[in-house]
């Protein structure tokens, strides 16, 4: 086994429960996240730790003006109706809503707007918690979403029933699911999230029309965001709200024995909880003068991974994990020379750099320059620093 921890040349940090003094942490509003099951608050530049490790998200924004369901005073309720403040919500506050279908025949719907611009892919959310039903679905309205796109979730067994679009179940704990479903705009205009019962039926189909008996249950937190995966619950009461990006970055010129003339190498463990379709950076490092003074990174794009010097070769692909997965990714640099690359257990095709600068950052999940327009948020477990290339075998190795 290679050594990992307190041997000459390797640093080993744990990203756990806390943050070693060599990262620099930043996010400039506050953020949710989870911990033991209740919801709670972090303030401005105070990391978040979930239990799967350090929560490291994207900017986004809730589109969502009212993000807990009234009886009807901001929420739009057909053929049901709201009871605001009914039962204790995912942030222990007694805010959630009990939304219940009534007698009438038709579609039994919940519904708060937002806008939407066409071509623009959004995820639609909220927490739910089964009452006397048991199943509650999301739409996309067919005006800004010609899809038709719509999801069921089963709050009993905590599956996706029927669906034709991306969707996603999350327990959060005390009987409640984070619930969302991701669709690309067809227009812009006024769009909605739509909540509806389904008369407990996981394979209704989309706005399903019944006679309603009273069933209900809870819902809190609704958000719209412009990502093509859900984040963190950003609660809103009269206005669009944004949470800031995390920002995550160790200063190297505290480690001046990392990077040798024989070369160094680094590996991440993280989760994957959003697959980006487009080009983002999942870690990197730079020089003082940033993207364009030389620097190595580990790209994301279209479900892929690899490993990009700048002016040189990349590594050859692997797939991404599906969201929720862990993913261990390791990088060999040698200066001038060979750039080695290997995602869970698997090397890849070796690359190649350019002498490099002395290199002055190391970023994680997101990058100190500018790189296409992609998203990614996960959580980061773990992160390893070696004074000397590794081999294939054993980037290999550490990546099992």
């Amino acid at each position: 086994m290679l050594p990992l921890i307190g041997a000459s040349g390797v640093l080993d940090l744990s990203l756990l429960y806390g943050l070693s003094g060599l990262a620099t942490f930043s996010r400039v509003t506050t953020g949710t996240y989870l911990s033991s099951g209740t919801i709670l608050t972090a303030a401005a530049n105070v990391p978040r730790f979930e239990a799967p490790g350090l929560l490291l998200e994207p900017q986004s924004t809730n589109l969502i003006a009212y993000s807990v369901l009234d009886a009807g005073t901001h929420w739009f309720y057909t053929n049901a109706t709201g009871t605001a403040n009914a039962a204790i919500a995912p942030d222990g506050t007694t805010t959630a809503c009990a939304v219940a279908d009534n007698a009438t025949s038709g579609a039994h719907t919940a519904q708060m707007s937002f806008a939407a611009v066409s071509g623009t892919v959004y995820t639609v959310s909220c927490l739910v918690k089964a009452g006397t039903a048991t199943v509650v679905q999301l739409g996309l309205p067919s005006a800004t979403f010609s899809g038709l796109f719509y999801a069921n979730f089963n709050l009993s067994s905590g599956t996706v029933g029927t669906s034709n679009t991306p969707a996603t179940i999350t327990p959060i704990g005390n009987g409640w699911y984070l619930v969302s479903i991701t669709a690309t705009a067809t227009a812009t205009a006024s769009s909605s999230l739509n909540i509806l019962l389904t008369n407990s039926n996981p394979s209704a189909a989309r706005s399903v029309s019944y006679v309603g008996s009273g069933q209900s249950l809870y819902v809190w937190g609704g958000q719209a965001e412009a990502l093509g995966g859900v984040t963190s619950v950003i609660p809103t009461a009269g206005s669009t709200v944004t949470r800031a990006l995390d920002a995550l970055s160790l200063n190297l010129a505290r480690l001046p024995w990392w990077q040798t003339a024989a070369g160094c190498s680094l590996a991440l463990e993280c989760d994957v909880l959003t697959n980006t379709p487009t080009a983002t950076v999942l870690f990197g490092v730079c020089g003082a003068g940033g993207f364009a003074a030389g620097c190595n990174y580990v790209a994301v794009s279209g479900g892929n991974i690899n490993a990009v010097p700048i002016g040189g070769t990349a590594s050859g692909y692997a797939a991404l994990p599906a969201p929720g997965a862990t993913l261990k990714a390791a990088m060999s640099i040698v200066s001038g020379g060979a750039v080695g690359f290997a995602v869970n257990g698997v090397a890849l095709s070796s690359g190649s750099c350019p002498a490099q600068p002395l290199l002055t950052t190391l970023s994680i999940l997101q990058p100190p320059w500018s790189l296409g327009s992609g998203t990614w948020n996960g959580h980061a477990h773990r992160l390893r620093l070696w004074n000397y290339p590794l081999t294939a075998a054993q980037l290999a190795q550490v990546t099992t």
